[in-house]
């Protein structure tokens, strides 16, 4: 049986986006997709389905390869930020999944970060802002503070609250994604897409009366998707790439704040 959302389904993201469009504004959608090492045919149908969209590509620093760069040369809209540095859980008994997790030396984490950003610099050059998408979405909090040592000015993990969203250490940015669309729990394939629908309208909704600048970030690993997961971020680009009532964005972007202002003045004043 297809997971697709059937039209009507669909429909309650187009209500949303003509509430935004009524308000004069864009909703801020985002994309990050995990655990990127080489090119492969998953990275380029990804590439295609976005298109000329800005997304993260969260690139593992030990595993990448100049062949990936050279690929990503040619889609200047990526921007490559950090997954850890091996993408080894080290955790000891007791703690939940992570490469630094609360048991690990915090200077040895800065250490091993710092030779990752170091590396994607040099593969990646201007593509590659020093944002930190830590494997699992964990790290410790003793980490996370130093992460400014290891010249890393930006962190994203998985917030699923955004009235709660926690802030960033001092000299950090932090913007967390939102929706995950891999269902790890239950078979390891894409979620059902009428309920990944169903959030990122509870998601934007939430946005839009609360906060609008706030970006609605989606997750996604280009590597285990299967047909539902490629099927449903297929279609969430379709109904948003040319609706004047959304704007893919990259968060982390100086220029983002700006390009989104001046879209949102065009809009009110068309």
């Amino acid at each position: 049986m297809s997971s697709a959302p059937t039209q009507d389904e669909w429909a309650s993201l187009q209500a949303e986006l003509a509430l935004w469009r009524t308000a004069g504004r864009r909703a801020r959608l985002w994309l990050r997709d995990d655990d990127a090492t080489r090119p492969s045919s998953a990275l380029d149908r990804l590439l295609r389905i976005t298109a000329s969209q800005p997304i993260l590509l969260a690139v593992i620093p030990e595993q990448a390869t100049e062949a990936l760069a050279a690929r990503l040369r040619r889609t200047p809209s990526v921007s490559v930020i950090q997954h850890g540095w091996l993408h080894r859980m080290d955790a000891r008994d007791g703690e939940k999944k992570s490469e630094f997790p609360p048991s690990r030396d915090p200077a040895e984490g800065v250490a091993a970060l710092r030779r990752g950003r170091e590396k994607l610099e040099a593969l990646f050059g201007a593509q590659f802002q020093p944002i930190l998408a830590p494997p699992w979405n964990r790290l410790s909090d003793k980490l996370a503070a130093r992460l400014p040592e290891a010249g890393i000015a930006g962190l994203s993990r998985f917030h699923a609250a955004p009235a709660q969203r926690p802030n960033g250490a001092p000299g950090l940015t932090r913007i967390d994604v939102d929706i995950d669309i891999i269902d790890w729990r239950g078979g390891r394939g894409g979620k059902p897409a009428t309920a990944l629908v169903g959030e990122i309208v509870a998601k934007l909704a939430w946005a839009r009366k609360n906060d609008p600048a706030i970006p609605v970030g989606v997750m996604t690993h280009h590597l285990v998707h299967d047909e539902t997961a490629w099927r449903f971020l297929e279609r969430l680009f379709e109904q948003t790439r040319d609706d004047p009532g959304a704007v893919w964005v990259n968060p982390f972007h100086p220029a983002a704040d700006t390009t989104e202002a001046r879209a949102a003045e065009s809009l009110h004043d068309a």
